[in-house]
């Protein structure tokens, strides 16, 4: 990167256009802002972003039914979820195992899951019965050295959903040697619509065991965080199982790498149930448990997670801290809740000086703000602005990223 070029940079303002109307806010607003960089008379970087609003009138809701409209059907709303597990074309029926492979590779060589997975997938739905005969066929090694095809394989069991894939994979985390055909049937599990509480046993307990390598006892523990987020709509009585498992990891308090495992679960667990046993790690001794006890609380609501968050923004620790300013964002960008004044300012005094990530973390959350319409953080980002402009080696990369964040219309050029 070229270093000692001087970027010629000329601010044109911020500007918001907006037709009033009476007894409303507005008829119309429109807000754009436009960044061009140039260095060394070619240009390096753009960035553009327009915003368009259109008040739209209430008209009147006099829905009409036709009864000889084909596109009705009549009857009572089933109070279950559908069973996807039904829905595949039939032509899929009897389809012979080596023909199914053979499309499968050729749309695995088009990289599109949703056709190559969706094929596999439907496939195993039409033939619930020859579910076991994929399995002897990749445990022969069918798909040695197919990375691809061997996730797609995994993808397309967990969302079949049918009986028979999910005894596959419940069999495939407790029985099969390889870690990493058992580490893809976990993750595959939390695709399932319809867990059962043997299948948080199987992965519970894989996470603990002690044959495996630590990074594959992490990966059974997220695995296990994502059943019991993403069965919490259809399952919420499985989910609080996961989460008991979960909340029994952390108030064992075992060693580092434990506990780093049973936090990532948390995290990935998502729920405010578990906020009380995350809580304590944010003040533990070791800088890595507070890290991931400050990541932990990325799902949870702010009025949970930003007082302690404010807490971490001031840790002793470059990372920990760095950490806290991605999560808040993180919560503020998902919520649409700004962060705390508190929290403004602390991003803003990690602003100067900074290590790369952690100044990039702290315009993020000032981003976050600003956009929610803070004037104390659009001030410390335009300042920091100013002060990037000045300095005679500045740094493109992170004008770019300033860019992204500031709410303002400007242009730079040679």
């Amino acid at each position: 990167m070229a270093t000692g070029a001087a970027i010629g940079v000329e601010i044109l303002g911020s500007s918001i256009a907006v037709e009033l109307a009476d007894a409303a806010w507005f008829e119309s607003l429109s807000a754009e802002r436009e960044l061009s960089f140039t260095l060394a008379g070619r240009s390096f970087g753009t960035h553009f972003r327009a915003t368009r609003a259109q008040r739209a009138p209430l008209a009147a809701f006099a829905p009409e039914v036709a009864l000889a409209d084909g596109g009705w059907s009549w009857g009572v709303l089933a109070g279950r979820p559908r069973d996807a597990s039904k829905d595949f074309d039939d032509a899929l029926r009897d389809l012979p195992l080596a023909d199914a492979l053979a499309r499968y590779r050729e749309l695995v060589a088009g990289g599109k899951l949703g056709e190559y997975g969706g094929l596999l997938r439907d496939w195993l739905r039409a033939n619930p019965e020859r579910t076991g005969d994929v399995l002897v066929l990749l445990q022969g090694g069918e798909f040695a050295g197919e990375q691809v095809a061997r996730a797609g394989l995994f993808w397309a069991l967990g969302s079949a959903d049918t009986v028979e894939a999910r005894a596959a994979l419940v069999g495939v985390v407790r029985q099969w040697p390889d870690p990493a055909h058992q580490i893809a049937a976990a993750q595959a599990l939390a695709m399932v619509q319809r867990p059962s509480a043997e299948m948080i046993e199987v992965v519970a307990r894989s996470a603990g065991r002690e044959d495996l390598h630590a990074v594959e006892r992490g990966a059974m523990a997220l695995a296990l965080g994502a059943i019991a987020q993403r069965s919490e709509a259809h399952s919420p009585e499985i989910a609080a199982q996961a989460r008991a498992e979960i909340r029994g990891w952390l108030q064992l308090r075992g060693d580092d790498e434990q506990l780093g495992h049973a936090l990532l679960a948390a995290g990935n667990a998502g729920h405010e149930a578990l906020a009380a046993d995350i809580r304590p790690y944010l003040d533990h001794e070791s800088a890595t448990i507070r890290r991931h006890a400050t990541h932990a609380m990325r799902h949870l609501s702010p009025e949970t997670a930003y007082p302690r968050l404010e807490e971490r923004l001031g840790d002793g620790d470059r990372v920990v801290r760095t950490s806290a300013l991605e999560t808040a964002a993180a919560i503020a960008r998902r919520t649409d809740r700004a962060p705390t004044a508190a929290m403004i300012d602390l991003a803003g005094s990690r602003l100067a000086g900074a290590h790369v990530a952690e100044e990039r973390a702290a315009v993020s959350l000032l981003g976050e703000a600003a956009r929610r319409g803070d004037a104390r953080a659009d001030a410390l980002l335009r300042e920091h602005l100013r002060a990037q402009l000045a300095d005679p080696e500045r740094d493109p990369q992170r004008l770019a990223t300033l860019a992204r964040s500031t709410p303002a219309r400007w242009q730079a050029g040679r």
